[in-house]
């Protein structure tokens, strides 16, 4: 569906989008687009705007509102609405503020790890279902600043630190 869009429609809706100093009101321009809806939305401001717009990831979603290993947030079921956008974006930035992140995409990076290694583990025996996600057994993105912490945050098969860009 999303190829339905004719260039004119994209370049209409990118570029009045993009120079909406009201991001909201920017969200909902980009989501007249056939097939871009909150979420996709949120992914294009948060590639325009990575220290102030989160992007609504499933495990963004799930685990915004959670602050200690074993918390499942406060989300029981994922919506993806203008209204489910604004909440979360308060609560991501909320907890940027709170927890020292230098931007809401580093956060946001840190809850999708997060849910991972709640999901599957980790190779250093932490699991799902103590919520366990790093050697000191805190979670990645309770009061962790970049570069403060040598232990990798990023899931990778060598277990190694990956470099955000």
């Amino acid at each position: 569906m999303v190829g339905t869009n004719t260039p004119d429609a994209i370049r209409q809706s990118t570029s009045s989008a993009s120079v909406n100093a009201d991001h909201e009101a920017a969200l909902k321009e980009l989501s007249k687009l056939k097939a871009v809806g909150p979420a996709t939305a949120s992914a294009i401001l948060a590639v325009w705007y990575p220290d102030s717009e989160p992007f609504m990831s499933d495990e963004g979603l799930d685990f915004a509102a959670a602050l200690a290993p074993g918390d499942s947030g406060k989300k029981s079921k994922r919506e993806y609405t203008v209204k489910a956008w604004r909440t979360y974006r308060e609560e991501m930035l909320d907890r940027k503020e709170r927890e020292e992140w230098d931007s809401v995409e580093e956060l946001e990076k840190a809850l999708w790890s997060w849910a991972v290694l709640r999901k599957y583990g980790s190779e250093e025996g932490g699991s799902a279902a103590t919520g366990e996600v790093s050697r000191d057994g805190a979670s990645p993105a309770k009061g962790r600043k970049r570069g403060a912490d040598p232990a990798p945050v990023a899931v990778s098969s060598a277990n190694k630190k990956r470099k955000s860009s």
